[in-house]
């Protein structure tokens, strides 16, 4: 999916914004817009990304852009001998001789990138108003329509043009456009008239050839501006998935074990001993889980923007443990038995808290009193490396080596989901897929179609409830009628019919015309016990209340361990089934 690509855009901006407020040079704030411009075009998320960033810029040039709303006149002095043109009040400058308003042009740099940043994506966010045109519903004015094209500005028609109905909606988008990309070039011209210009000419180039598909489809310079935030704003009700609000804490840990750990004890080191960069870099990471878990579709491929600022994050925790560790000492000591110890005990741990224990087996209790004592005996020799090393770097050394088991782990469960479990519906990673039973189906449809000669010209008939994940299978036949089965007045026009179960009856009356349906399964996706109780789920679900009997349960941690280590689980998984119906004279041919 495209969240891959997100991943690279969001990653080059971090990279630009922090070499930008490091070395100041304008090509890196020319850099930032062409990724700005290639993130728009591959992903929505760009505005989560906008929204994380903006909001730091925000707090950390606070002392530029609220003196310059407030028109306050502040004494400034400027090394400008330097190139360095940030005004920093009584911070190494000294101060100016008369007091002078705040200007855009004498922003800091994070000020800087902040104009810039703003002034690139205001014109994008303008359909962020599509929040209150309930409002606007009595004078026919609709921002974001529910309804095809979803997220596209509707209401009353005004006129025709050329066909085109122009409608209320229309205009008002425009208009608030069209005032957006004003105000922005003004600010962006005072800012910085060479720069800015620089900075917009490599934006919309990007952005228009793209969104346009070099110059092919001028409609994607309306559907890019506005429709790109219009339509998630129009869906964000319609909750795809129906995933509650902890989805992400479930199943991050399963996929992401190493950064998610590491993460949350960075954000606590950092936050006390960090700098600039690092409490970024936490910040970051809170508010991209935060977002993304208020977002109303939740789907275990956009794990992969919430992971991103957690490896980060994660990686310079343990760069900073592996530069501030005495290594020398570390070897004099034989600390480095604490890497083969620490991974051990924690195998041991596992094991102690998987057993089960069984009542008059004597066998079985001494099997648990040798595991207990080999595990006691590691945390006794951990101890005495770890003094010897000094408390500090055996501290460092267990964590590194804890981090270096989960790291094999978290490889494991990538290897699993990837080349073991790719079509089995276990793997939480995987919201729902065809099961194994479609390319059989489609494989049968290929033989008749060659059988009756008619090859990619052989009509096939296929349920609009089911067409979704048939479309890569069947993309070869050049006669496929996508039928919606519950305006079905006809005989199907298909040598073959697929058809959701749920719409089986609606074939009875001409059921003749084929031979008898076959079942199979369509698609298939992971039990969803972590769901919450409602008045009318179904069980296996979640309460609230029975989080913590849970934590006491050993059998609950039992049943957690054996799916995240072996994907083992006793819960049934959830499907959609389909119905085959081939032609009458395939059963004596099958």
């Amino acid at each position: 999916r495209n969240d891959i690509l997100m991943s690279v855009w969001t990653l080059g901006l971090v990279v630009l914004l922090w070499r930008y407020l490091d070395e100041g040079k304008p090509r890196y704030l020319v850099m930032s817009a062409v990724v700005l411009a290639l993130a728009f075009a591959t992903k929505e998320t760009t505005f989560i990304v906008i929204a994380i960033f903006g909001s730091y810029l925000l707090i950390v040039a606070a002392v530029d852009w609220i003196p310059w709303l407030l028109r306050q006149k502040t004494r400034t002095r400027f090394a400008e001998a330097e190139g360095d043109y940030r005004y920093i009040p009584g911070v190494g400058y000294g101060y100016g001789p008369d007091p002078t308003p705040i200007r855009l042009s004498r922003f800091s740099r994070p000020g800087g990138f902040l104009v810039l940043l703003a002034t690139l994506t205001a014109p994008h966010i303008t359909s962020g108003l599509s929040f209150f045109q309930d409002r606007l519903a009595g004078a026919g004015i609709v921002l974001a329509s529910s309804d095809p094209p979803v997220g596209a500005p509707s209401g009353d028609t005004l006129f025709t043009l050329q066909d085109l109905d122009v409608t209320k909606g229309m205009v008002v988008a425009l208009m608030l456009v069209v005032l957006a990309v004003w105000f922005s070039t003004m600010a962006g011209l005072t800012w910085n008239r060479g720069v800015w210009l620089r900075c917009a000419v490599a934006f919309y180039s990007v952005w228009v050839l793209l969104f346009t598909t070099f110059l092919t489809n001028m409609v994607g310079l309306g559907s890019g501006m506005w429709q790109s935030l219009g339509y998630w704003l129009a869906q964000h009700d319609v909750n795809r998935g129906d995933q509650p609000w902890y989805y992400y804490f479930v199943i991050t840990p399963l996929y992401e074990t190493l950064p998610m750990l590491l993460s949350v004890v960075a954000i606590v080191y950092y936050a006390i001993r960090g700098n600039s960069f690092t409490r970024f870099l936490a910040y970051w990471t809170v508010l991209t889980f935060v977002l993304y878990s208020v977002a109303g579709e939740k789907m275990p491929w956009l794990v992969v923007n919430i992971a991103l600022p957690m490896i980060v994050l994660s990686g310079k925790l343990i760069g900073d443990m592996v530069a501030a560790t005495s290594w020398s000492r570390v070897r004099q000591a034989g600390g480095i038995y604490l890497v083969p110890v620490t991974a051990l005990l924690l195998y041991l741990l596992a094991r102690l808290l998987l057993f089960n224990i069984e009542r008059g087996n004597l066998l079985n209790f001494m099997e648990f009193v040798t595991l207990l004592g080999f595990a006691l005996l590691l945390v006794g020799v951990g101890v005495h490396l770890l003094l010897r090393s000094g408390a500090a770097n055996g501290l460092r050394l267990a964590a590194l080596s804890a981090a270096l088991v989960l790291g094999v782990l978290s490889a494991r469960a990538g290897w699993q989901a990837s080349y073991v479990n790719g079509d089995e519906p276990i793997e939480m990673l995987v919201y729902a897929q065809d099961s194994g039973d479609v390319p059989r189906i489609i494989d049968r449809v290929r033989a008749i179609s060659e059988r009756t000669g008619q090859g990619d010209d052989m009509p096939l008939t296929v349920d609009k409830d089911v067409y979704w994940g048939l479309l890569w299978y069947i993309r070869d036949f050049n006669n496929v009628d996508y039928t919606d089965l519950t305006t079905l007045t006809e005989p199907p026009k298909g040598e073959v019919v697929l058809i959701s179960d749920n719409n089986r009856s609606r074939m009875a009356q001409y059921e003749g015309s084929y031979a008898p349906g076959e079942g199979f399964m369509y698609l298939w996706w992971p039990a969803e016990g972590y769901k919450p109780c409602g008045e009318a789920g179904t069980e296996p679900c979640f309460r609230i209340t029975d989080l913590f009997s849970n934590l006491a349960n050993r059998d609950k941690w039992r049943e957690g361990l054996d799916y995240y280590i072996y994907r083992k689980t006793e819960l049934d998984f959830l499907m959609h089934r389909a119905v085959a119906y081939f032609p009458r004279e395939e059963t004596a041919v099958e």
